[in-house]
């Protein structure tokens, strides 16, 4: 049963599933189509009128079912029966009753058929390049998009070719040219883009395990966390008695197994937890740089009790009174991780919210808004009466 729950959580935590061997790798490749969806519909940003509404300046009203953040290169947005993407240039992509939208990443267009709800790929211009014939969705990352079929993962490259076999029974994706791959259900290799193993085996958190690699199993600035076990450890953590260090791509250990608990680096630097209990910021060389609050580095600031510092420590502003963060002040809430703007709260009521920049000016709020998601650039989605719509934001 504990096997099972940890595989759950990997599954959503890390798009993971589970069993193999990974020594046939044979380079096949998927004949190309040309085969085109006549009724792909685009548009431009620059179609759609910006509305007066309630006082703000809205670029879509709120209409929409459900809107995403921006946090990759597009945006999602569901009306009735429709998806429909957002490029990084705003150009509108809408899903037809012949297929469904779901994914645009490196200029390719995820798209899952209604026919037979298998998942392929097309270009921006509707011409399909890999036919629906995938069980799970075909996302790219680092150049390279994870591929099922039955239970078993892939990798494609962008033109729709198979680069690395069947081979595994769970996969995360590339980033920084690596990805971990699962070879049984307790243990994983990281692998390059060519398919060759780079380091490992590891286990994966078995209390008995010698060397467990976790820290979210990727690689973040050329490191990814380890958990090394000893007996006679201070601290219980994932994997049983043990300490936390980094590796390098070839699995070679640069910071020593010696911190409670580890971020992964980011703008060069990572929050740990010492043995003794100190939150800490250390250098890629493990030395310690300032004290932290276990909070990642995104467009140059972090979170720390009550403001925002730089990465000299300094304070850089402060929270507005009666306003507070999120609940995380790690990757993707409560910081700047999608740019210059970030979602508040009113301390004593947060179901309300409101949008603050980096210098600590609250630009948007009002008491219709039910929910408030930053989008891109100067655009945030907020949600009325059940219903998404996207405001711009004049800074």
């Amino acid at each position: 049963m504990m096997k099972r729950n940890k595989l759950f959580f990997l599954v959503v935590l890390f798009f993971v599933l589970t069993s193999c061997n990974i020594f046939a790798k044979n380079n096949k490749t998927i004949e190309n189509n040309t085969t085109s969806i006549d009724n792909v519909s685009t548009g431009e940003a620059s179609d759609i009128d910006i509305e007066e509404a309630a006082g703000y300046e809205y670029w879509l009203l709120p209409e929409y079912d459900y809107v995403s953040d921006f946090s990759s290169d597009y945006g999602l947005l569901c009306k009735d029966d429709l998806n429909i993407l957002v490029d990084n240039e705003y150009n509108l992509i809408t899903s037809t009753s012949e297929y469904e939208v779901v994914y645009l990443s490196e200029d390719k267009i995820c798209f899952k058929s209604y026919e037979n709800l298998k998942y392929g790929l097309m270009d921006r211009n509707g011409v399909v390049i890999v036919e629906p014939e995938y069980d799970s969705p075909l996302m790219f990352y680092d150049g390279m998009a994870y591929a099922r079929k039955g239970e078993r993962f892939g990798y494609l490259n962008t033109r729709g070719e198979l680069i690395i076999d069947y081979d595994y029974s769970w996969v995360t994706p590339f980033k920084e040219g690596i990805a971990a791959v699962g070879i049984s259900e307790d243990e994983f290799w990281f692998i390059n883009k060519r398919g060759e193993v780079m380091s490992g085996p590891y286990e994966l958190l078995i209390p008995d395990a010698t060397v467990q690699t976790m820290a979210y199993l990727e690689y973040s600035e050329g490191y990814t966390a380890f958990f090394e076990r000893s007996d006679g450890a201070l601290t219980q953590t994932y994997g049983g008695q043990g300490y936390w260090g980094y590796l390098d791509k070839k699995g070679n250990i640069e910071i020593p197994a010696q911190y409670s608990f580890v971020r992964p680096f980011s703008e060069g630097l990572a929050a740990v937890v010492t043995k003794d209990g100190r939150c800490i910021y250390i250098d890629k060389n493990g030395e310690e740089v300032m004290e932290a609050f276990l909070a990642d580095f995104y467009n140059g600031l972090a979170f720390r009790e009550d403001g925002f510092i730089d990465k000299s420590g300094n304070m850089v502003f402060k929270i507005p009174e009666g306003y507070t963060t999120g609940s995380s002040y790690q990757k993707g809430c409560g910081n700047f991780y999608l740019g210059d703007l970030m979602v508040v709260y009113k301390e004593r009521d947060e179901s309300k919210a409101a949008v603050m920049d980096k210098q600590g000016n609250i630009l948007l709020e009002s008491d219709e808004f039910e929910e408030i998601k930053i989008f891109r650039d100067n655009y945030v989605a907020v949600k009325i009466d059940g219903k998404w719509g996207i405001i711009k934001v004049n800074q």
